[in-house]
């Protein structure tokens, strides 16, 4: 069975191409990326047969060019550093790709086709695994649109903390969903990330109540408030240890019962 590969976009990595004065890579082609900065895959500006080792300014984003090819091995980071995905593109067309939490857990692994030619990239997905938030295989489930416990990442996230990028992850299981928020540290000399899992009730009455909360590194979340409208949840989470304005994290995903 083919499956449409997932592409998933790492809004917070900036390509530097070898130009430092430009943010494309050497190549019309990107390794990781399906789309990018407003173009297609293929269709970036710089049409260079550059072959060599690849990376951005800051180190987030490094790979292999053969003749202007993406090829071997591609690598994303987080700001923190902890790898965010890896990907090999062998030279008989086919692929092996794995997704990574910001905590370094895997999250989804993936094997495929791929095609850079006629200034198109396409590709095919033909077997993926995913795993939870912490860290275990979820067994048979073979696409995100299977099942509801697959780990999707919310709309709408916004924050105001200092210093620390937010990321999150959730996933519904009847009337009960479970949401993990990852602080990543801007830079190393920060203190270490931090991983907040809340796991929680919702009743036919709308209301959310929190059965249990886990949380590691030096800041700490509550959920503050929460609106439900058009079956879509708001979360409003306040980092107690931090002063207002700089202390909120709000996001929003669709509910399903």
């Amino acid at each position: 069975m083919m499956y449409k590969i997932f592409i998933f976009m790492f809004p917070l990595l900036v390509l530097i191409g070898c130009n430092s004065t430009s943010i494309y890579p050497p190549s019309k082609y990107i390794g990781l990326y399906e789309n990018y900065n407003g173009y297609r895959n293929g269709s970036l500006p710089n049409h260079s047969d550059y072959t060599g080792i690849w990376e951005n300014s800051n180190g987030r984003v490094t790979g292999y060019y053969r003749n202007g090819i993406p090829y071997g091995v591609w690598r994303s980071y987080y700001r923190n550093s902890i790898l965010g995905s890896l990907m090999i593109y062998f030279d008989d067309g086919h692929y092996q790709r794995t997704d990574y939490y910001p905590d370094g857990l895997p999250r989804m692994a993936s094997k495929g086709e791929y095609n850079f030619s006629g200034n198109v990239f396409s590709s095919s997905m033909h077997s993926v695994e995913f795993w939870d938030i912490n860290g275990r295989l979820l067994n048979g489930i073979r696409s995100s649109s299977d099942h509801e416990i697959i780990p999707k990442q919310p709309s709408g996230i916004k924050y105001s903390l200092e210093d620390y990028a937010v990321e999150s992850y959730y996933f519904i299981d009847k009337s009960n969903f479970t949401i993990a928020i990852y602080l990543v540290p801007e830079n190393q000399d920060l203190a270490p990330y931090g991983k907040i899992i809340f796991y929680c009730d919702l009743d036919y009455s709308n209301k959310i109540m929190v059965k249990r909360k886990e949380s590691s590194g030096s800041i700490d979340l509550n959920l503050a408030e929460y609106h439900i409208s058009n079956q879509t949840v708001k979360l409003i989470f306040t980092a107690r240890n931090l002063k207002e304005p700089r202390n909120k994290i709000t996001m929003e995903f669709p509910l399903t019962r």
